[in-house]
């Protein structure tokens, strides 16, 4: 029993300091707004898996110039694996800062909040698309370029240069071209 109380012991000696440095606000504060939107990025993927897809490569970022909120980011997210297949899905999802600075210390704090989500992307039907590269304009059109399959490309390679167009604004994401 005593090696059961002094083990005890030694672990409240080393873990209460890491324990109160996660909870310090100097060390939130420290932690960059990319890192905490992949954070928000890993749940969303995690709620929209069918088990054996997961997030492929790492996601783009780009931020908002004239967004509803400041800093608000759209990221563009690949899963790969569907059905444990070589399947793939492209979404755009925009995250919006939340103001959680004055909440309560018992709420769970999410610095940045889903705002909308768009399907752009899809190596089968009529999603045709992979995309490449996203960069977003003063005006908060979100330029998403890619490739399409020609008739005679592999699975693996679509060759066809391909363009789209989202506006973002008022917390939505609208396809204006495909």
């Amino acid at each position: 029993m005593k090696l059961l109380s002094l083990l005890a012991a030694m672990c409240m000696l080393v873990c209460a300091p890491a324990i109160a440095f996660a909870k310090s606000p100097a060390t939130t504060k420290s932690i960059s707004k990319e890192a905490l939107i992949l954070k928000e990025v890993d749940t969303l993927v995690s709620l929209m898996t069918d088990g054996p897809a997961d997030q492929d490569g790492e996601p783009e970022i780009v931020y908002a110039p004239s967004g509803p909120s400041p800093d608000d980011a759209i990221v563009l997210i690949t899963i790969g694996s569907w059905h444990g297949g070589n399947g793939s899905r492209q979404f755009l999802a925009a995250f919006s800062k939340t103001d959680s600075e004055d909440w309560s210390p018992n709420w769970p704090v999410h610095p940045y909040a889903l705002s909308a989500l768009i399907q752009i992307g899809h190596d089968e039907g009529e999603w045709d698309f992979e995309a490449d590269k996203i960069s977003i304009d003063s005006d908060n059109i979100i330029t998403v370029s890619g490739h399409s399959w020609g008739p005679n490309d592999a699975h693996c390679c679509p060759s066809v240069s391909k363009t789209l167009k989202v506006k973002y604004s008022d917390f939505s994401l609208t396809l204006l071209s495909h």
